[in-house]
C-alpha cells in the first residue's frame, strides 16, 4: 500500500486497496475497492487486538491512512459494529419466545403452516396464571420475525 495519495489528474495510480490494479488518475480505488481497504483494514485490527478488544485510539490509527473522511468514518463504523456484534446477538437471543413442545404444532395462514412459539412473562409463573403471548414465525423454516397471534386471522394446527 505504498501508493501515492495525491493522484495528480492525467498519472496512472495504483488502486490504495492493496491488489495494485490500476486506477485513472482521478481516483484512488478500483470500482468496489474502497469497502476492501476497509474489509482489510478491519480484519487487521483485529489481528492486533488478539482477542483482547480494542480501542477507540486504535481504530483511529489504522483509520488516518485512509484517503477520505467518508471512508475513516465507515471503518470505525465497521469496528465498532463488530465490537458490539456479540452483544446484539445476546440481546436478539434474549427476545425470541419459546418453541412449543416438539415442533407439532403450527400457524396456519391460508395454506401454509408456520412454526409457533409462547413467551412467558418472566415476573409470572407463565402459563397456570394466563401471562403468556402466542407467536408465529413469519417464515415457514423458522428463520424470520417473531410476530404476535392476536389479530392475525389463522389456526392452530397440529402437524
Amino acid at each position: 500500500m505504498n501508493a501515492n495519495l495525491t493522484n495528480p489528474a492525467g498519472t496512472n495510480a495504483f488502486c490504495l486497496c492493496g491488489c495494485t490494479q490500476p486506477t485513472s488518475g482521478k481516483a484512488f480505488y478500483r470500482p468496489g475497492h474502497d469497502a476492501r481497504h476497509v474489509s482489510n483494514l478491519l480484519a487487521a485490527l483485529i489481528k492486533q487486538a488478539d482477542g483482547k478488544g480494542f480501542s477507540s485510539e486504535m481504530v483511529r490509527q489504522m483509520g488516518k491512512g485512509l484517503p477520505s473522511e467518508a471512508l475513516r468514518i465507515k471503518f470505525s463504523t465497521a469496528a465498532h459494529n463488530f465490537a458490539n456484534k456479540g452483544q446484539k446477538a445476546k440481546a436478539a437471543k434474549k427476545a425470541q419466545p419459546e418453541l412449543i413442545g416438539d415442533d407439532t404444532t403450527g400457524w396456519k395462514i391460508g395454506r401454509w403452516v408456520y412454526p409457533m412459539a409462547v413467551r412467558f412473562d418472566s415476573k409470572h409463573s407463565g402459563i397456570h396464571d394466563g401471562r403468556y403471548d402466542w407467536h408465529y414465525n413469519t417464515k415457514r423454516d423458522g428463520s424470520g420475525e417473531w410476530v404476535s397471534i392476536e389479530g392475525v386471522k389463522g389456526e392452530m394446527v397440529s402437524l
